[in-house]
């Protein structure tokens, strides 16, 4: 019986082993495909062969108006996210992915900024913690949050610090609402834990004019899209892992009342990986995804 147990065993393991040698194969061979396909594709709109970047999305049906392709609904079928991914690497060796918005660069802030703030023990850690991204900054204390972001909008400031955490009770929804009405960008969030206890709160640090030099940190990009059936989320999470940058945390948010899904609140480390293909995916398979910010943070040990 044991001779029998192991002869079995024998042969699963050299047909797994072989069919595993026959899958590496043939996933080589179709990434290939789609990532020639991608270039070919490129290379048709820059000729002007091709004028509709709508083609591009990657959905039901994927490239159908892309000549000579006949059965396009069932290449989109035929396409996983490895395939995808591949698809807009290809892409991408030829020229900029089109359906991605061209992010507007921000100047360098002078020489001695000014950070407004309302004073605490936290803001004044973060601060210290940032000085070797703004080296002279020049402090201005606030009475409130309110007067914070007043400040900033005015331009009365060049920066501020806000907190936008807290480890035990989330994230301050309140300030994370008023920084997008007033359309304030996040180049670098601070963790900054309380004295003698186990959690912390995160400070951000807030502009409307100007970006600063990333400096040390982790590089970390948020994103915002709508999870409309239960494949949104794993294929999520491939395409970023294909674009190494795995998940650092999750939320998620409910969507207006008549709206079908859920809205997920991902962010990725991207200290590492290839944000430029990322974004290309997501414009692709995901056109109503948003990247909310690409930050880096800084943890206070």
């Amino acid at each position: 019986m044991n001779e029998q147990i192991d002869r079995t065993l024998t042969v699963a393991a050299q047909n797994l082993a072989a069919w595993q040698h026959a899958a590496a194969e043939n996933r080589e061979l179709r990434l290939l495909q789609a990532e020639q396909l991608g270039a070919s594709i490129a290379r048709a709109f820059l000729a002007g062969a091709l004028s509709d970047p709508d083609v591009l999305t990657l959905q039901t049906p994927v490239l159908a108006h892309v000549p000579p392709v006949s059965n396009a609904a069932a290449l989109a079928h035929a396409m996983g996210v490895e395939e995808q991914l591949a698809f807009c690497r290809g892409y991408l060796t030829v020229a900029p992915f089109p359906l991605c918005e061209g992010e507007q660069p921000l100047p360098p802030p002078p020489a001695a900024p000014r950070v407004a703030f309302s004073d605490s023990y936290f803001s004044r850690e973060a601060l210290h913690a940032l000085s070797h991204v703004l080296p002279h900054a020049i402090p201005l204390v606030a009475p409130s949050f309110a007067s914070v972001c007043e400040e900033l909008a005015g331009e009365r400031s060049d920066f501020a610090l806000l907190p936008v955490e807290d480890s035990v009770t989330g994230a301050l929804a309140h300030i994370l609402e008023e920084i997008d009405r007033m359309e304030f960008v996040i180049s670098h969030t601070c963790e900054v834990p309380y004295p003698d206890e186990n959690r912390s709160v995160t400070i951000a640090l807030l502009s409307k004019r100007y970006r600063p030099r990333s400096g040390k940190g982790e590089r970390l990009l948020d994103v915002s899209v709508l999870a409309e059936d239960e494949h949104t989320l794993p294929d999520l999470l491939s395409a970023a892992l294909g674009c190494s940058m795995p998940l650092r945390r999750i939320t998620s948010r409910s969507v207006p009342y008549g709206t079908s899904g859920v809205m997920l609140l991902p962010t990725f480390s991207a200290s590492n990986g290839d944000v430029a293909l990322f974004r290309a995916y997501l414009a692709a398979k995901h056109p109503r995804a948003q990247i909310t910010g690409l930050r880096t943070h800084i943890t206070i040990e």
